[in-house]
C-alpha cells in the first residue's frame, strides 16, 4: 500500500461527511489557543459552527466527485471561520498533497498534529511533505516520534528501513 493510499484509508473512515459533530465543543476549547478569548456559546457561535461543518461536508462531496480546487475552497472558508477545525485542515493537506503542493499541506498538518496528537495522519502525511520538500532532519524527527508512539500503525513494515535515507 502507497503512502497517499494509507492516508485515505485512515481519512475516509474517520473524517466521513458525518464526522465533526463533536467538532463545536472542540472549537469552543481551542479559542483561546489562536489568540482568541474564550467565547461563550451563544446562537452566533453555533450558527458559524454549523456554517463551517456544512462548508466542510460541500468540500467533501466535493472530494468525492473529484473537484479538488472546490473541495479545497469550501476547507478553506471552514478553516477560516474555525482554524482549529482539524477535520477540515486534514481534507485540505490531502488535498494539497495529493497535488504535489508539500509547501501548502505542511501547516495544516502540523496544526492537526497539535490539535490532535493521538492521531498518525498528520504526522506520516508531513514525513511525506518534509523529505518532499527537503526538510530532512523535521522527516527524521517526525519519523521517530511516529515510531515510538505507534510502532503498530505503520504504514510500512519497517519505519527505520522505509525512511533509513532520511538520515
Amino acid at each position: 500500500m502507497g503512502l497517499l493510499a494509507f492516508i485515505k484509508s485512515i481519512v475516509r473512515p474517520k473524517y466521513g461527511t458525518n464526522r465533526p459533530k463533536d467538532i463545536a465543543t472542540l472549537m469552543v476549547q481551542f479559542d483561546s489557543i489562536v489568540n482568541e478569548p474564550p467565547r461563550e456559546w451563544t446562537d452566533e457561535v453555533e450558527r458559524e459552527v454549523q456554517e463551517a461543518i456544512d462548508l466542510y461536508k460541500k468540500g467533501h462531496a466535493h472530494d468525492e466527485r473529484d473537484e479538488v480546487d472546490a473541495a479545497i475552497e469550501c476547507y478553506s472558508k471552514a478553516i477560516e471561520l474555525h482554524p482549529l477545525f482539524m477535520e477540515a485542515l486534514d481534507n485540505r493537506g490531502l488535498r494539497y498533497l495529493e497535488q504535489m503542493k508539500f509547501e501548502l499541506a505542511i501547516p495544516d498538518f502540523e496544526r492537526s498534529a497539535q490539535i490532535e496528537p493521538e492521531s498518525p495522519l498528520a504526522f506520516v502525511a508531513l514525513i511525506e511533505c518534509y523529505r518532499k520538500t527537503g526538510q530532512s532532519q523535521k522527516a527524521y524527527r517526525t519519523i521517530r516520534y511516529c515510531i515510538h508512539k505507534w510502532p503498530d500503525k505503520s504504514p510500512f513494515p519497517d519505519w527505520n528501513q522505509k525512511y533509513a535515507s532520511t538520515r
